[in-house]
């Protein structure tokens, strides 16, 4: 919803004041933070309490389609399916339409830091799929065949491996081909030695690795492990550290605070490996996949001597100088097949086999990365733990979904929907303490100097939609040409845009989920008049205003669909003398066809781009259907 003040701004008026929300009336008795309390004797009062099917469909859509629902008929209508079948339900029906597969293919081409731009952008291999039909059959190949071991008989590269995953619904697979792709793009450089270079192509390809497979870092790890933590403490309340149950460091790489980055890193070996235009001989694409993703020496033809004298590569064991690629691979999948319908083993000592951590750790990566795209914030801390122990139990669930399921996206969604802190609802919708919840989007409340502060509050868990997800939204919402996600080597001024909203580019521009002055200008400057491109026949503004000239509808009317089709929401009686001045007409008046009120709607159009009650995410009221409401496919 556009507030008065917003509005305000955006007119020039000097009207209107902060709305600042007040401070929360502290409870008769003192706040014990671990018990649900009484105040004075009354009725209990819950710490929290959950939103309407409707506040939990506007959340649940930007997470399963990467975009806000087209307007109050399609909320209600997923709605109607939640109350009456389970949210579940709705979740299993979305993750079968093609926006989802869209969506988490963007997704997931972002989350292993697949370059957008610049020297390692990747747009031949993860940009289009080569296959024109996806039904599992390509995911089965890949989940029962080696590298070297056949071929699925038509070329494939990773945007087809990411889409027939999600078809087949078991998302293992792509961390397991990609482990060869992300081979095809070393550091480049010049002016060093070819040993310099390998070694610096070893540590690029080992810190992402770390970084987008198994969220470690191993100049944390001397400080943060598994086994323990400088800020680890006996007393729970003093406790900043909560790790998860198992030594994955020490199954991983034999000693819980890590290895030196030679021997741990050399399994990334390039010369040799991987086939180039200058050094090796013809070599071929793991799984006869698209030569666009790679070419690879046969393992059994790698030499046994390290082109830089490493003389001992580790990852779960010990290789001596002849480690590859092909070894992480196989204990992947080896340790996929392992936690399927079993989930991780742990020995009394703490001790985990190999690669059942390695897996396991990939489903937690991955779980704390689709929590935070759903909530806007992870369950993990720089130092790559959870904070608290709240943090650490949702992260323990969602990872063991993840891992028993076969790596299933669908059950990981449910799961993650289904927490009760997905969609929380407002203290006065349903009389729960402002600050009731748990520490699990903000761990540092607990700092708070009031003690009724010290937990999370519903604001808390108010986020800006992650700027790929609203670039789809405006598009498709106001029915304009997508905006291009690959960039080339050099992405120039629109480099430069997306960079400052927060879109991941590559390694140096990882992206934010957070909202600077120049995001805000830069969004302004692109979107502030709301015309672009439209996909065929006029963009919804228009489309609006053309069904109103011809059912001799009102301005008001108009403008509530616009509002509707971008936020769901109705207009506020309050904002509508503002929306006057904007337009220059009465909204009581009826629509004539008028370029210059054409141009008005559309600066109001641009205005609810710029609002805080479009970008953000939270619980808001769905307003009533427009009379001139377009449907999702119009």
């Amino acid at each position: 919803m556009i507030s008065n003040l917003w509005l305000s701004w955006v007119l020039g008026c000097s009207g209107g004041s902060a709305l600042i929300p007040p401070d929360p009336e502290a409870p008769s008795e003192a706040v014990d933070p671990d018990r649900i309390f009484v105040h004075g004797g009354g009725p209990v009062v819950e710490r929290t309490c959950e939103a309407s099917e409707e506040a939990w469909v506007m959340r649940a859509m930007p997470l399963l389609w990467g975009r806000k629902p087209h307007g109050a008929a399609e909320v209600g209508l997923w709605a109607s399916v939640a109350r009456e079948h389970g949210r579940d339900v709705v979740v299993r029906a979305m993750a079968l339409d093609p926006e989802y597969q869209e969506h988490w293919l963007d997704w997931f081409t972002d989350a292993l830091y697949t370059a957008r731009t610049g020297d390692k952008e990747y747009d031949s291999c993860f940009e289009s799929p080569n296959l024109s039909t996806h039904d599992g059959q390509l995911t089965q190949f890949l989940r029962t065949t080696g590298p070297t071991g056949g071929s699925f008989g038509s070329s494939f590269n990773m945007a087809d491996v990411i889409v027939d995953a999600l078809v087949a619904d078991d998302v293992s697979t792509i961390y397991q081909v990609n482990l060869f792709s992300r081979m095809n793009k070393p550091v480049v450089g010049a002016n060093v030695s070819q040993q310099e270079l390998e070694y610096n192509r070893r540590v690029n390809f080992g810190e992402l690795f770390y970084r987008t497979y198994l969220g470690r870092n191993m100049v944390c790890m001397g400080c943060h492990n598994s086994e323990f933590s400088v800020t680890d403490h006996p007393d729970p309340k003093l406790d900043r550290t909560w790790q998860l149950p198992g030594l994955f460091e020490a199954a991983l790489l034999g000693e819980s605070a890590g290895r030196d980055v030679e021997e741990a890193y050399a399994i990334f070996r390039y010369r040799d490996v991987v086939n180039d235009s200058i050094f090796g001989g013809g070599g071929r694409a793991p799984w006869d996949m698209s030569t666009s993703c790679g070419r690879f020496e046969s393992p059994g033809s790698l030499p046994d001597r390290d082109f830089i004298d490493q003389d001992d590569a580790y990852f779960i064991e010990a290789y001596g100088p002849g480690g590859s690629i092909y070894d992480i691979e196989r204990d992947l999948a080896e340790g996929v097949d392992a936690l399927q319908g079993q989930g991780l083993k742990i020995a009394t000592d703490g001790s985990v086999a190999g690669p059942d951590a390695f897996a396991y750790l990939v489903a937690s990566n991955i779980a704390d990365q689709v929590w935070a795209e759903a909530t806007g914030a992870y369950l993990t801390v720089a130092h790559h733990f959870p904070r608290n122990e709240a943090q650490m139990t949702r992260l323990k669930q969602l990872a063991d979904v993840l891992a028993q399921s076969g790596f299933s996206l669908t059950e990981l969604l449910v799961a993650v929907t289904a927490d009760p802190y997905f969609n929380p609802g407002l203290p006065q919708s349903c009389e729960s303490l402002p600050y009731g919840m748990d520490p699990v989007f903000d761990p540092w409340t607990i700092s708070e100097e009031d003690p009724h502060r010290r937990r999370n509050g519903v604001g808390d868990a108010a986020h800006r939609l992650h700027a790929r997800a609203l670039l789809r939204t405006t598009h498709a919402n106001l029915m304009w040409r997508p905006r291009g996600s690959w960039l080339g080597y050099s992405g120039g001024a629109e480099e430069d845009f997306q960079s400052a909203i927060g879109v991941f580019l590559r390694e140096s521009a990882p992206g934010h989920n957070g909202s600077d002055f120049q995001g805000i200008l830069s969004w302004e400057r692109e979107y502030g008049a709301c015309d672009r491109a439209p996909l065929s026949g006029g963009d919804a503004v228009t489309q609006l205003a053309s069904r109103a000239v011809s059912q001799g509808a009102t301005v008001r009317e108009v403008v509530h669909a616009i509002k509707d089709r971008l936020t769901s929401t109705g207009l506020d009686p309050e904002e509508e003398p503002l929306i006057e001045a904007l337009l220059g007409v009465p909204l009581d008046q009826v629509v004539r066809s008028d370029p210059a009120l054409l141009r008005g709607l559309r600066l109001y159009c641009g205005a609810v781009l710029m609002s805080p009650g479009y970008q953000l995410v939270t619980d808001v009221a769905v307003g009533e259907i427009p009379s001139l409401a377009l449907g999702r496919r119009d």
